[in-house]
């Protein structure tokens, strides 16, 4: 979930483009020198081009952006506002842009202090051009992006591609890889509660990690939560099969279990599922009254359930036990 943050992207595509800045004076140390030189003043005027023109686009993405995104807010329903967010290919361009200008700007401050001469600019040269075909390209897939971003029917597309996706995944690791509680024992009478420690959404169970806790402590883990459920402070998370629960085991327990204050879409297909009838049901509203809108999500939500198959047990589960403790007896 971090990394689908649009400043992570962005902050590494800058990393990136700093370092490769400041690395530019170490190119007199490479084992050839190009035929030709390159006077420092077009340079400057290359890297000049490249930073006016990378602030005015980033800054132009960015509004472009947010007003998709508020569009599709107001059309369809604000959780699949929260999908558009993590769009991978918006967060490549911009990230793009963005990596374009620090690089640009590093190498004009590099430039005016006379850290870069000599062979060193033909080189810069060459590789700003090869940055230059980098944002071309970006610009490229940005307008094809661009002809759908925001419009219902694109948002459907993310929805219900994300629905399948998760789907999948809950198919392919039915009960997140654990066993289900029909083929588990019972939670013995002396099994420890593992408590929330704050509010909110269950967003992600890591089954692996708490499969390591099992594994070390010798002990089972019974799952009284699946994701998507609202737990509150105090409520049960799991049980765990030792009768003195030191607080470094309860506390790993704990970790794993990623509470937020909305759902989240990886491990929750219901969730998916909810958004795609939320657009559908404000389709059918009097301000909006647009049937036709509904029909399609109808169309799609009856093909993703189709697919649905039964959930089945893993040949190998890990230690953790199921998804749903049910009551303590």
């Amino acid at each position: 979930m971090f990394a689908r943050r649009l400043w992570v992207r962005t902050s590494l595509f800058a990393l990136l483009a700093l370092v490769t800045a400041l690395l530019a004076p170490f190119f007199t140390l490479l084992p050839f020198s190009l035929p030709f030189a390159i006077e420092p003043g077009a340079l400057e005027r290359l890297l000049a081009i490249l930073t006016n023109s990378m602030l005015a686009v980033t800054t132009f993405s960015l509004s472009i952006m947010v007003s998709a995104h508020l569009a599709a807010d107001g059309s369809a329903t604000p959780r699949a506002h929260r999908l558009l967010r993590e769009d991978g290919r918006t967060h490549a361009v911009i990230a793009t842009f963005v990596g374009a200008f620090i690089y640009a700007l590093t190498l004009t401050v590099m430039l005016s202090v006379g850290l870069i001469q000599g062979r060193e600019v033909a080189l810069i040269y060459l590789v700003s051009i090869a940055v230059i075909l980098l944002v071309v390209i970006a610009i490229l897939r940005w307008v094809a992006h661009l002809t759908g971003l925001g419009s219902v029917e694109s948002t459907l597309d993310r929805v219900e591609d994300c629905a399948r996706g998760t789907l999948r995944g809950h198919l392919e690791r039915p009960f997140l890889g654990a066993r289900s509680l029909a083929d588990a024992p019972p939670v013995p009478a002396d099994a420890s509660a593992v408590l929330a420690r704050g509010f909110g959404h269950v967003q992600n169970i890591g089954t692996a990690a708490l499969s390591s806790v099992a594994e070390a402590e010798g002990a089972a883990i019974w799952l009284a939560v699946a994701p998507g459920d609202l737990v509150g402070k105090g409520d049960v998370l799991a049980w765990i099969s030792i009768a003195d629960l030191d607080d470094s085991i309860a506390s790993s327990i704990a970790a794993a279990i990623t509470l937020g204050q909305s759902r989240d879409y990886g491990q929750d297909p219901v969730f998916a599922l909810m958004v795609m009838t939320e657009i559908a049901e404000r389709a059918l509203s009097p301000g909006i009254n647009d049937p036709g809108t509904a029909i399609d999500a109808v169309a799609r939500l009856t093909g993703l359930i189709d697919d649905i198959e039964v959930e089945r047990v893993l040949d190998t589960p890990p230690r953790a036990s199921g998804l749903r403790a049910g009551p303590r007896p």
